[in-house]
């Protein structure tokens, strides 16, 4: 299948990022009749942030299996999503240096991609610390805690985190 090649179906593995999908609730709870069809019950669902498939999943698990799913966030996800809240929010006007709003812009584009950096290499170094089995337990939440205090301080100088 080449470059040229054009998928004629829907599916969500060939629609734009930005296309509606759906009451994603509503797949959710569809989604998880079908897996616990086959016997096989979630303790855990992959999705990004702002994805409500995560809540129907849980609803049927919860009712139908008695089972708690946690969600669990997609680092991708999560970086572009921080990445845009740091381009969105407002800073105080001397925060980032520079003489025109071009380059103050530069130096904030810099910053989130730092931190983007940070959390993430933060997050591998707790889930090594921590371990796959045990990613889903209040340990990795402990661990994140205090990289959210230990960055900014790192920012200015405090390493002691």
């Amino acid at each position: 299948m080449g470059l040229s090649h054009r998928l004629t179906h829907k599916c969500t593995a060939n629609i734009s990022e930005q296309a509606v999908i759906g009451d994603e609730e509503e797949t959710g709870e569809a989604m998880e009749r079908e897996v616990l069809a086959s016997r096989l019950a979630l303790g855990g669902l992959i999705s990004d942030g702002d994805s409500h498939t995560h809540r129907g999943v849980a609803k049927v698990m919860q009712e139908e299996a008695v089972v708690r799913t946690k969600p669990e966030r997609c680092v991708v996800h999560v970086t572009r999503n921080v990445r845009g809240k740091v381009t969105k929010a407002k800073f105080s006007a001397d925060m980032f240096p520079g003489k025109t709003s071009i380059a103050r812009n530069r130096v904030k584009t810099i910053f989130a991609n730092d931190l983007v950096q940070r959390l993430n290499a933060e997050y591998g170094r707790a889930f090594e610390k921590i371990g796959m089995l045990k990613k889903c337990t209040c340990a990795m939440g402990r661990s994140m805690d205090k990289t959210m205090q230990a960055i900014p301080s790192c920012y200015v100088g405090d390493h002691r985190y």
